[in-house]
């Protein structure tokens, strides 16, 4: 390992380190013991699978910044990092707006103490519930801190994705990932009596639903399309002189075969 990978190296151990500690501190939610107590727990919600695929990127990330050599497992951190890019992004804006311009669909209600905790349906206005919010340090861990650390690791140290890459391989994966988690949620449901992991589905009829699952799923992919047609092309660490240029020695040699 190279001194210029030192930046890269601590970039991807503290971006992994926050999301792990997200991950982690669920379990102090009051909302925590409902979760688990339904199919699914915490994995059936966009949030924490986005989580999941951003941390899996960075500790990709982290292994090919020790051992630099391991082409292959650099590919496969590219493609866990065009999904992440994609549902991080997702993540954010559909969070963050509803958060500040209608939190009813997409805060959980937690029971008063003596309410029967299965007799709440997430979304439903009731004198018997409230809003539960969660610290701030956590929500933006959660929900802040995936879409921040894909778009620096994206622009800091990683390439722009080839046309192929953006056109042709970025909408099949984002496609199959809406079946995955459009399919799942929905099974979940039905596991659960109804009741979906955010309010807002839980609400909606099923051609609303698969509106949101299509509408969600476009704005993950053009959210890609978005961050990619920004991207200079190099890392931009690479143009300052601070991480190795894969590309540099080859076009060096290219250059001196022809003259």
């Amino acid at each position: 390992m190279s001194l210029k990978a030192i930046p890269a190296l601590l970039f991807h151990t503290a971006a992994a380190s926050i999301m792990i500690w997200a991950y982690s501190s669920l379990s102090l939610s009051p909302m925590h013991p409902i979760i688990m107590s339904r199919k699914g727990g915490h994995w059936g919600f966009l949030t924490i699978q986005g989580l999941g695929f951003a941390t899996v990127t960075v500790g990709l990330g982290l292994v090919c910044d020790l051992l630099p050599g391991l082409k292959s497992l650099n590919t496969m951190k590219r493609y866990f990092q065009m999904i992440s890019i994609a549902l991080a992004c997702t993540i954010s804006s559909i969070y963050w707006s509803l958060l500040f311009f209608a939190p009813g669909l997409i805060l959980p209600r937690l029971p008063h103490a003596a309410t029967n905790p299965m007799s709440i349906v997430p979304g439903e206005p009731s004198s018997e519930s409230r809003l539960i919010r969660i610290p701030l340090h956590l929500d933006l861990a959660l929900h802040a801190a995936p879409g921040l650390s894909m778009a620096l690791d994206f622009f800091l140290f990683e390439k722009r994705y080839t046309r192929d890459q953006a056109w042709r391989q970025a909408p099949l994966m984002v496609l199959l990932f809406v079946f995955w988690y459009g399919g799942l949620t929905e099974y979940l449901g039905v596991l659960n009596d109804g009741i979906m992991p955010y309010p807002f589905l839980t609400l909606s009829p099923l051609p609303i639903r698969a509106a949101i699952y299509s509408g969600a799923g476009l704005l993950a992919y053009l959210s890609f399309q978005f961050l990619n047609t920004l991207h200079p092309g190099r890392p931009l660490m690479a143009q300052i002189g601070l991480m190795q240029d894969e590309a540099q020695p080859i076009h060096h040699k290219t250059e001196k075969k022809s003259d």
